[in-house]
């Protein structure tokens, strides 16, 4: 248990994640935008039962494989990732995940941002 208490900040995310789709999502339309070109112009879609769960159903994916599968090989003294460092990269990756999946639903809200 106290493993997991190292990502708790990740885990959060996650959590966070799940939390702001069951508020937003019956608000969503039926169809979400999911892809932008360089330009910021939406160039996909999805419906919103697809578009809308996958980075959460990714983010809990990822986010227990990197806990449960964390490399043995993470020691302070290989002079590659320090042991202490790596929740903060599970962290890192979660936490991109959850601006990713706020800025699809914000998008599909019809709340865009300027990329410009």
């Amino acid at each position: 248990m106290e493993d997991v208490k190292r990502f708790r900040l990740a885990i959060a995310f996650v959590l966070a994640l799940f939390a702001m789709l069951a508020v937003l999502y019956p608000m969503l339309p039926a169809i979400i935008p999911t892809h932008w070109k360089a330009a910021g112009v939406i160039d996909g879609w999805m419906p919103k039962w697809l578009g809308s769960w996958c980075a959460p159903l990714a983010s809990v994916v990822i986010g227990v494989g990197t806990i449960v599968f964390e490399p043995i090989g993470i020691q302070e003294d290989t002079g590659g990732l320090d042991a202490r460092q790596y929740p903060g990269v599970v962290a890192g990756v979660a936490g991109l995940i959850f601006i990713v999946n706020l800025w699809v639903l914000r998008a599909g809200l019809g709340w865009h941002l300027a990329l410009s």
